[in-house]
């Protein structure tokens, strides 16, 4: 990925490149829960791509600059914004809180399963419930709630085959109300870089 494009591929395709500052061309209204927002799909290319390889016709959204989608006031106190993420910016799980999680289950299952942007290692399962604030290399991210976790954790991302896991497993000890929990809620303050390995700080 340039500072331009990002680039996609898997198995068996030819890989494509996809402007990271598209024009705002073809717009389009986009649904993410209860939120309706503006959005564009000027990469017809990447809609090819994608739809030639799920096997139905969809199309690759962009969010322009000019359109905000502000987070939940309840939690995120001091304002911010998402984009087409579920609710919040960042989801936050420790990879100790995964193997605690696998140790439970006869089939261990990956990370991926969960979707979170934040894996965070070296501490104890679950230490992330109690964090607060914290700091990603010259980030600073406020933790504001529990993820409430959903039947779309149990569709294996490799063969898109349902099962029962890990929510069966889950409801024995992280049961809360209606919901099961698993992984943090973040919201940045300010701007600053992310990378893989880097320190993450208890403020």
């Amino acid at each position: 990925m340039g500072d331009e494009h990002f680039t996609i591929e898997t198995e068996g395709k030819p890989a494509i490149q996809v402007s990271l500052y598209p024009p705002e061309l073809h717009p389009v209204r986009v649904v993410v829960w209860r939120d309706v927002m503006d959005a564009c799909c000027p990469e017809p290319e990447a809609d090819r791509w994608f739809s030639e390889f799920l096997g139905e016709e969809v199309r690759l959204a962009h969010m322009p600059d000019r359109v905000k989608r502000p987070l939940n006031p309840f939690y995120a106190r001091n304002g911010g914004q998402a984009s087409f993420a579920d609710a919040f910016p960042f989801l936050l799980i420790g990879q100790s809180s995964l193997d605690d999680l696998n140790r439970r289950m006869v089939t261990p299952l990956p990370m991926n399963r969960f979707r979170p942007n934040l894996v965070v290692s070296g501490a104890e399962p679950f230490a992330e419930d109690g964090w607060q604030h914290i700091q990603v290399g010259s980030l600073e991210l406020e933790v504001v709630k529990p993820c409430e976790r959903c039947v779309v954790t149990t569709t294996d991302q490799e063969t898109a085959m349902i099962g029962k896991e890990p929510l069966r497993t889950l409801a024995t000890f992280r049961r809360v109300g209606n919901q099961v929990i698993f992984g943090m809620n973040a919201v940045h303050s300010g701007v600053g870089r992310l990378a893989i390995g880097d320190p993450v700080f208890l403020a």
